[in-house]
């Protein structure tokens, strides 16, 4: 695995452990583990076959919502413009091994399940993409922690 995927994998998983930063909600913390575990490798993947800009903010934004979604149902790898937060397309992945995918599939359908068994609407998508920030604010601090501390080594 990349050094980089290496590097932000024990960041993130060192967040979710810590006592003091891994909050009360165990149902969320656990979703953001099995989060971790199922994206870092597509990213290595990406990188390797895909020429995937692998940094602190491609990284970040393939924990949004949009990307994971955009990756999971359409097989289409986004890029978010930095200035205007825009998404743009990077490439289609048709040839992703299905294996490195399924994962990502199974945690979207997750959270939009989970999101109708709470009785709450999915027809706009807000439901499960504020279910999904939940599991993901487990992982602010340990980007904060990256982007101070090492994207001058991932620029």
């Amino acid at each position: 695995m990349r050094e980089i995927v290496v590097t932000v994998a024990k960041v993130l998983a060192s967040d979710l452990n810590n006592p003091e930063r891994a909050g009360t909600d165990i149902v969320f913390r656990e979703r953001a583990a099995v989060l971790l575990q199922d994206l870092l490798p597509v990213l290595d993947w990406l990188g390797t076959h895909r020429a995937f800009p692998l940094n602190v903010d491609t990284i970040r934004g393939a924990f949004e919502w949009t990307w994971l979604c955009s990756l999971a149902e359409l097989h289409v790898v986004l890029l978010q413009d930095r200035g205007s937060g825009a998404w743009k397309e990077l490439c289609t992945m048709l040839d992703v091994p299905e294996p490195l995918l399924a994962p990502l599939q199974r945690y979207v359908s997750e959270m939009t399940r989970a999101a109708i068994a709470g009785s709450q609407s999915t027809a706009d998508g807000t439901e499960p993409e504020r279910l999904h920030r939940f599991a993901t604010m487990y992982f602010m601090h340990g980007f904060t922690r990256l982007r101070c501390n090492i994207a001058h080594w991932v620029h």
